[in-house]
């Protein structure tokens, strides 16, 4: 306010101001002398900062004169140049607290000239060196200007994805000599791998073709050692060059600070599916595949895909750590499981299982890292009932979300041997048919005892030839295969269709008790000279059937039972 007044009249009392936005003041601090300070005091910094850089440059200019010999005698001369504008030939890094206190840590990465390097030696020993070689490599497609060009390639009976690996095998029926189990770990596919010379990272040299065939990594620039470089040595500066390394390998070293693509790598590209359809696809929009949604399966891409970096997918890459061999790898598929059923599967149905860790070869671990059983629950494939108790083995198929039964245990006739009771249901399977032709196999019994042999068909016969080689083409079962063991381990089997035999008892059949008869059969009825043993169902107490009496006998329960006799 630069005025005020006040008049008193007949329209009363008025009173004026006057204002000015600004006026300057003599003895006061104006704005014009703040804003003639500020000025003054930005260009005192603006200065100082040229000034700071001017030194800092002068500075670096000095060491790099008085380290020019050392640049010399160890790296490529090429690398080093004086022009002001030269590219960045190497990358710097290190690792850095975000605070003291907190243990996380904040990664700083630069990329500078070699002749600046010597800014670098502060700290040495916790910094990586690299030179731009170690990350990208100059390529052609059909080798243009001398450089490697893509890789020649057949395509296979599969054109959308890669073969199965061989897995390991032998080239002697001894089982010695193995092939195909190579060791392909972290030290034989690491790219810093050291010539012979050097006592660590070397694992490489037994790839080689023959020892002088072995030479190591051909990174140019690599970080190494703890301390920086004070005059010309035996190594010159503590960084790897090994394009002019010694012949005895001594720019080579046991450690070395590099980089590493950081992970989970980030990937936009456009390809294929894992079904092998491209995408972005035909079926696709702009507006969609732009949106990050791909739903088209046509057999071809987008149009003009190429030229629309928008439409391509945006996604990390899957990639798992193989603690095994220390890399990464794509996903392997699950592998087979082998379970015991804890209860009865039925065909087409399902069934709980445990997982038998010790047959497939794993130790499962609970969340907090301590063993563990499991369980699962399978899914019958076969049409096939498996009892409670029985082996499978089991896949998981993931499109249905489930384990399914591979294999169970195979129908068999019997499984025995001397020291088991053939009469247990155990051993011994009844089936309400079995059909044997080329598809079925047996397996061989104890020596001396019976035995049963599937090749391209059936053969039954006993290990003394007590019961003769029967070869079948075809053999049919309707409940009536019987088989029954007695003393030596001779095995009687008996098919007769309706499991009912006729016959004569050889000795006196009391209420409750057991005889031996002797089987008549055949037409007209004659005595076969073939016994078995049959027990008493119908008599009363007190009562006998006497020696000779003819009798017409069941089987049931496993026993044969006299079911009629003669009065």
């Amino acid at each position: 306010i630069t005025d005020i007044s006040v008049s008193v009249g007949t329209n009363g009392i008025q009173t004026t101001y006057n204002m000015r936005t600004f006026t300057p003041k003599f003895g006061r601090f104006s704005r014009s002398n703040a804003e003639a300070m500020k000025r003054i005091g930005q260009n005192r910094l603006r200065v100082q900062r040229r000034t700071s850089l001017a030194i800092f440059k002068l500075k670096t200019r000095l060491a790099l004169k008085q380290s020019k010999e050392i640049f010399k005698s160890t790296i490529n001369t090429g690398k080093v140049v004086n022009d002001m504008n030269s590219p960045h030939e190497l990358l710097v890094g290190s690792l850095t607290p975000f605070q003291p206190s907190i243990p996380s840590k904040r990664t700083i990465i630069a990329s500078m000239e070699m002749k600046e390097i010597t800014t670098q030696f502060d700290n040495f020993g916790n910094k990586a060196f690299m030179g731009w070689e170690g990350l990208i490599r100059p390529v052609s497609m059909d080798g243009d200007g001398g450089l490697p060009g893509y890789a020649n390639f057949t395509i296979g009976c599969v054109p959308t994805n890669s073969q199965g690996a061989q897995p390991p095998i032998f080239t002697d029926q001894g089982l010695e000599s193995g092939v195909y189990n190579e060791t392909i770990d972290q030290n034989r596919i690491n790219p810093f791998s050291n010539p012979a010379s050097q006592t660590v990272r070397d694992q490489l040299e037994d790839k080689a073709h023959s020892a002088g065939d072995y030479v190591g990594h051909d990174m140019d620039l690599l970080g190494a050692e703890t301390s920086s470089p004070e005059g010309v040595s035996g190594i010159g500066i503590n960084m790897r060059t090994v394009g002019f390394a010694d012949s005895d390998g001594s720019n080579y070293s046991d450690d070395y600070r590099m980089f590493a693509m950081r992970g989970p790598i980030l990937l936009q590209s456009w390809g294929y599916d894992l079904d092998g359809r491209p995408i972005p696809n035909e079926d696709d929009t702009d507006v969609a595949a732009s949106g990050g949604t791909f739903t088209g399966l046509g057999t071809h891409f987008l149009s003009k895909w190429l030229k629309k970096p928008h439409t391509w997918p945006v996604a990390p890459v899957d990639l798992r750590f193989d603690r095994q061999r220390g890399v990464w790898v794509a996903p392997p598929s699950y592998r087979l499981l082998f379970v015991d059923l804890l209860e009865d599967l039925c065909p087409g149905s399902n069934a709980k299982a445990q997982i038998n860790q010790t047959k497939t070869g794993i130790q499962l671990k609970d969340g907090e890292g301590d063993n563990t059983d499991g369980y699962i629950r399978v899914y019958d494939s076969t049409n096939a009932t498996f009892a409670s108790g029985e082996a499978l083995m089991v896949y998981y198929d993931s499109v249905n979300c489930q384990h399914t039964v591979i294999e169970g245990p195979q129908p068999s006739l019997f499984n025995i041997n001397c020291d088991q009771d053939i009469s247990n249901p155990t051993f011994i399977r009844y089936f309400n048919e079995i059909v044997a032709g080329t598809g079925i196999r047996g397996s061989t019994m104890v020596d001396n005892c019976a035995r049963v042999l599937l090749e391209s068909n059936i053969k039954i016969g006993g290990g003394d030839d007590n019961l003769g080689n029967t070869l079948f083409e075809t053999l049919s079962f309707s409940k009536n295969f019987h088989i029954t063991q007695e003393d030596d381990c001779v095995i009687n089997i008996d098919t007769s269709g309706d499991r009912i035999h006729f016959g004569k008892l050889d000795g006196d059949l009391n209420a409750a008790s057991s005889a031996t008869m002797s089987i008549w059969a055949n037409d007209p009825l004659a005595d076969t000279t073939e016994n078995i043993t049959v027990y008493d169902w119908f008599l009363g107490a007190g009562e006998t059937l006497d020696t000779g009496k003819k009798v017409k006998v069941e089987f049931y329960s496993n026993k044969w039972y006299v079911t009629t006799a003669e009065c």
